[in-house]
């Protein structure tokens, strides 16, 4: 990760943790909290994230 990726990804991160927004989504929606449903999400970020290292 370059110098402006990691200013990036720290940005975001303290946005995440100022809004829980997906926090509050994963409690109002029954099939965010499902283990398939999340490992597929998680495992297409990963992916999206690798193809652009």
């Amino acid at each position: 990760m370059n110098q402006s990726q990691e200013a990036i990804y720290r940005e975001l991160m303290g946005e995440i943790d100022r809004y829980p927004i997906l926090e509050r989504a994963v409690a109002e929606a029954p099939l965010l909290s499902e283990t398939s449903f999340t490992e597929t999400i998680r495992s297409s970020v990963q992916r999206i994230l690798d193809e652009n290292q």
